[in-house]
């Protein structure tokens, strides 16, 4: 399946969706991080203590600086995790958004598109499938309308025969060839 190379211009295509695995995610991230932080303070004052017994009062003194210092990487990086998983869930939402329109529009038209998605994007070999199965669903409609049409034709011309040995022939044909 050839993949269109568009650029993305809608980052929250489904916002409920992204911000609540975003937002997951970063409050994931906090729950397992925020010992660390803490251990690291603990450890720089228990360091600071057996290597410079003096210095334990300086460092009381930094304590605020040391917590600002260490929530404010907290916060970056949660920032950035909340950032990476908002591309992250575009690659999900976008192509759920595409093929569910995709498949709405079939529903009511019977008309196929092929869903083509973004490079990169995920679920491109569910698009495959349903491209699979959306086109031989048309050409199955396509057959059977033919058909259809051709057994619409013969039963006129059915009608326009006169001798009852030769509708009854004809049957037999019609008959023989649908086996």
């Amino acid at each position: 399946m050839k993949e269109k190379d568009y650029k993305r211009r809608i980052i929250l295509i489904d916002k409920p969706f992204q911000i609540k695995i975003s937002l997951l995610s970063v409050i994931f991230v906090l729950v397992t991080t925020l010992p660390y932080m803490l251990s690291i303070k603990e450890l720089i004052f228990f360091t600071a203590k057996i290597l410079q017994p003096n210095s334990i009062e300086a460092l009381a003194e930094m304590k605020n600086s040391i917590i600002v210092l260490l929530a404010s990487w907290q916060i970056m990086t949660c920032g950035l995790v909340f950032l990476f998983f908002i591309f992250l869930t575009h690659k999900i939402a976008g192509p759920i958004y595409k093929i569910k329109k995709e498949l709405q529009t079939f529903r009511k038209t019977h008309i196929y598109t092929p869903i083509i998605l973004r490079k990169g994007d995920y679920f491109s070999e569910l698009s495959e499938i349903l491209n699979g199965l959306l086109s031989q669903g048309t050409l199955t409609e396509r057959i059977h309308q033919e058909q259809k049409d051709l057994l619409m034709k013969e039963l006129n011309d059915l009608e326009n025969l006169d001798d009852i040995n030769a509708i009854k022939e004809r049957i037999n044909q019609i008959k023989k060839n649908l086996d």
